[in-house]
């Protein structure tokens, strides 16, 4: 029973602490576009590019970390070009100045939903991993909506660290079993 609420301690301390990411981008951003804001209107998974017009009928808003002051969208590559399926060099979709700095979102894999949306899956320069959606309004009047949704990812040097304790712990589990079985034996 002693065991067991040392262990129990120990397992709600490693639960409680905080994590190390290797970027503290985690949230959504929204991006709307205005009246022939892409061009085609209508996108399947026949589409290989989009031109998107210049970025002055775009609005923005954002949650988590693009919720903050000074966050500013930097216009489209346009023409976009890509493949449907499968994955390719990565292309630079947007650019986002936020309060961390630039980030820069490379789309490497582009997929189709059946509401005509694409999803662009990529990463952002300070090394999250995201995905595009750009939904086309069903009025056919060339706007859009796409949400960029960033998780941070965390730090390999704390995965490491966090795997080296897990096997020290175990170790010593098993050398204090075993020294109990030879003590009990004897």
């Amino acid at each position: 029973m002693k065991n067991l609420l040392k262990y129990l301690s120990l397992g709600v301390v490693l639960a409680t602490s905080s994590a190390a990411f290797a970027s503290p981008l985690n949230g959504t951003l929204t991006i709307d576009g205005g009246t022939a804001s892409i061009s085609p209107t209508i996108l399947n998974s026949s589409t290989t590019s989009i031109t998107f017009a210049p970025n002055d009928q775009a609005t923005f808003f954002g949650t988590g970390d693009f919720s903050g002051a000074g966050i500013s969208f930097v216009p489209f590559t346009s023409p976009f070009t890509f493949t449907v399926g499968p994955m390719f060099p990565g292309e630079l979709l947007f650019t986002v100045n936020d309060p961390f700095g630039v980030d820069q979102f490379t789309v490497d894999q582009v997929a189709t939903l059946t509401n005509g949306a694409l999803i662009f899956y990529g990463a952002l320069t300070d090394g999250s991993v995201g995905n595009f959606i750009l939904t086309p309004n069903v009025s056919q009047d060339g706007s859009f909506s796409g949400t960029l949704t960033a998780a941070a990812t965390p730090e390999p040097n704390s995965l490491i660290l966090f795997g080296t304790g897990l096997v020290g712990a175990a170790g010593i589990v098993m050398f204090r079993r075993r020294r109990n079985l030879v003590s009990a034996a004897i």
